[in-house]
């Protein structure tokens, strides 16, 4: 009878030992396993500090409105790249327009070529960061900030990069309220994220773009997108 009882006494310390872990333990399970997976050198992984908060619904930390603000301003790159290419390509059929000779036709064909190639892209890049765009709309209007739908977790941590220097790193980690998985993490550095939330405030400070406003501008793209694709066949 005596063995039973303490059988079962410590059966209750081990439950009750688990049921009191802390967020910071429960966080660091989760993240030891993403570092097991991502790190370069696993070994030498060694945490130094987990900060855990509410994670509640605001635009800034949720992660379908974060990611959309990363694709958006992507795109939106993207797009003066091959908005310049284009430009470029019709100052070259500007210079051989007048020309008479085999080369300067030759010329003149790669550069009408490579704009309306261009052209193309830039139109599809635009079309794509519109759509980001109206993510961020719909995110911004939805999201009030009042409901926890999760945990932020600020993880900083020591480990050792290819070069073989141990470097101290900080993360930023979404997990879901019961700490059974990361939603999305990010390098506390990413300079994407700084203008990801920039992007995201002045979204939420410019009341004048409407839903209404970016269907309109990306169905009269996708018209263009499609005049254009038949000027490639």
């Amino acid at each position: 009878m005596k063995r039973v009882f303490n059988f079962s006494l410590i059966l209750f310390s081990c439950l009750t030992l688990a049921g009191c872990q802390s967020k910071e333990d429960k966080a660091n399970k989760l993240i030891d396993e993403y570092m097991f997976k991502h790190l370069h050198d696993y070994n030498s992984y060694e945490v130094v500090e987990t900060t855990v908060d509410t994670l509640y619904n605001t635009p800034f930390l949720d992660s379908k409105c974060i990611e959309a603000a990363i694709a958006s301003i992507t795109h939106d790159t993207m797009a003066d790249e091959y908005e310049k290419a284009a430009a470029r390509n019709k100052s070259t059929m500007e210079i051989w327009s007048d020309g008479w000779s085999s080369t300067a036709k030759s010329e003149y064909n790669k550069a009408k070529e490579e704009y309306i190639s261009n052209q193309y892209l830039l139109i599809t890049e635009k079309i794509a960061w519109m759509k980001s765009w109206k993510v961020i709309t719909n995110r911004c209007e939805e999201l009030n900030g009042e409901e926890m739908i999760g945990w932020l977790v600020v993880h900083s941590y020591r480990c050792n990069n290819r070069g073989g220097n141990s470097v101290l790193c900080d993360k930023l980690f979404l997990i879901d309220p019961n700490f059974k998985e990361i939603v999305s993490s990010y390098d506390s550095d990413d300079e994407n994220i700084n203008k990801a939330i920039n992007l995201i405030s002045s979204t939420i400070q410019n009341k004048e773009i409407t839903e209404e406003m970016l269907d309109s501008l990306i169905v009269q793209y996708e018209d263009l997108l499609e005049r254009c694709s038949k000027n490639r066949e």
